[in-house]
């Protein structure tokens, strides 16, 4: 803590700001003296906040003239979980007819998580993915003779199909009815099995976050890393669309990407920070935003993984 007679009325200015936008009353720390008056009240604050709301962290901040403030900072723990959403499964589903209706509400998903979320695609050039399939095909490429001819066949038809039947189901992404349309093809859809089950209750949730949050994106949380110097994985990294996760280039593409991610000390990952230096109005924020749309992701992988 500076040692700045100033400080303590800064924290205590500041805690009740953030008393009072959470609702709990302060601990009462007349007759102790500084700076352990300010250490308990923010150690009874803290532990007061994470029972509303686990896993919000209250820091306190000292700004460059020495003043300090709290601050609540919340972050959605991504984990290492991979979060690539399949397209061959949907492209083989398309070619049903008898799946037209059902591959028509999945598509209306996918222009959701790609025109709304902006969730990166990885047949377009400027996205993280488009760069590592590129490296698996140079490589496959310039080592091609240490496979034998069976096994380099099936691995150039695999990339081949990554980027023919890609750019197809990305052209018609490109559709904007398919966002247009989403609530109609969900009214007319009547599920005759289990799997047409599953997927309209996809196609809800993603309809349901699409209406509770219009206009928000995957990345609208994400804080860059103030470390300079720090190797980060960045969220294009781990959530993405992708050609498929199974398969020789599936396996290969995810072994790239876990090596140069064990070298990274940073991720980028949801967070919400809020600071009490001033009095706050508006609704609190939270990441429930992020807690049901990778609930959403991690679904929609399951019923595309499945599908024959």
């Amino acid at each position: 803590m500076p040692d700045n007679p100033q400080v303590e009325n800064d924290f205590y200015r500041s805690l009740a700001n953030l008393s009072h936008w959470y609702g709990f009353e302060p601990l009462c720390v007349t007759d102790k003296a500084f700076p352990y008056n300010v250490l308990l009240s923010h150690w009874d604050a803290s532990r007061k906040i994470n029972k509303m709301d686990r896993g919000v962290e209250l820091m306190i901040v000292r700004q460059e003239d020495d003043s300090v403030q709290l601050a609540t900072r919340n972050i959605y723990e991504m984990g290492t979980v991979l979060y690539y959403i399949p397209v061959l499964p949907l492209y083989r589903l398309l070619q049903h007819k008898r799946q037209r209706r059902v591959s028509q509400l999945l598509l209306s998903v996918f222009a959701y998580l790609f025109h709304t979320l902006r969730i990166p695609y990885y047949r377009e050039p400027s996205t993280a993915l488009h760069y590592y399939y590129e490296m698996i095909t140079e490589w496959f490429c310039e080592d091609i003779e240490s496979y034998d001819a069976k096994d380099a066949i099936e691995n150039l038809s695999e990339l081949e199909a990554a980027k023919y039947y890609g750019d197809r189901v990305l052209r018609q992404l490109y559709h904007p009815f398919h966002i247009s349309e989403f609530q109609e093809r969900i009214a007319r859809f009547h599920p005759a099995n289990t799997f047409e089950q599953d997927c309209l209750n996809i196609a809800n949730e993603a309809f349901a976050l699409l209406n509770a949050y219009p206009g928000r994106t995957v990345m609208d949380n994400i804080l860059p890393s103030d470390n300079e110097g720090v190797e980060v994985v960045r969220m294009e990294q781990y959530v993405s669309f992708v050609a498929a996760t199974e398969g020789w280039l599936a396996n290969n593409l995810i072994d790239m990407i876990n090596n140069e991610l064990n070298e990274c000390s940073e991720i980028e990952q949801p967070c919400v920070i809020r600071y009490f230096g001033q009095p706050q109005e508006g609704l609190k924020d939270s990441l429930h935003f992020e807690q049901r749309l990778f609930s959403l992701l991690n679904n929609l992988c399951v019923i595309l993984n499945d599908i024959p």
